[in-house]
């Protein structure tokens, strides 16, 4: 089954290991039947950022669309921008922060092993 979702139809939801960040998901594990966990939106305002974690079972990939920051992967740091495709292998520790003077808006691609 096709399925097709605009962005703005989408209402924000709580990022459930930071409750003060919003996320949109546009696709999730139910809407597929693939390894594919979720598809989100997000961003993250000058100077925010989103906590230290980890997916035991899962790998995500971000694509930056707009903006500049810091990405933590197990404590090395690297930094993004637009354009940027980054790659967080399963059990990563990661974190990012948006070092730059505009909102960072990045697509968040989840995959299950």
């Amino acid at each position: 089954m096709s399925k097709i979702v605009h962005l703005q139809q989408v209402e924000p939801v709580p990022v459930r290991h930071d409750r003060h960040l919003l996320k949109r998901v546009l696709l999730q594990d139910s809407d597929t039947r693939s390894n594919l966990k979720m598809l989100n939106h997000a961003c993250l305002e000058v100077g925010e950022s989103f906590s230290a974690h980890r997916h035991p079972d899962m790998e995500e990939v971000f694509y930056f669309l707009e903006g500049e920051g810091q990405f933590s992967l197990n404590g090395e740091r690297v930094s993004v921008q637009s354009g940027d495709c980054l790659y967080v292998s399963c059990g990563t520790t990661h974190t990012c922060t948006n070092t730059g003077n505009q909102p960072l808006v990045f697509l968040a691609f989840g995959v299950a092993l």
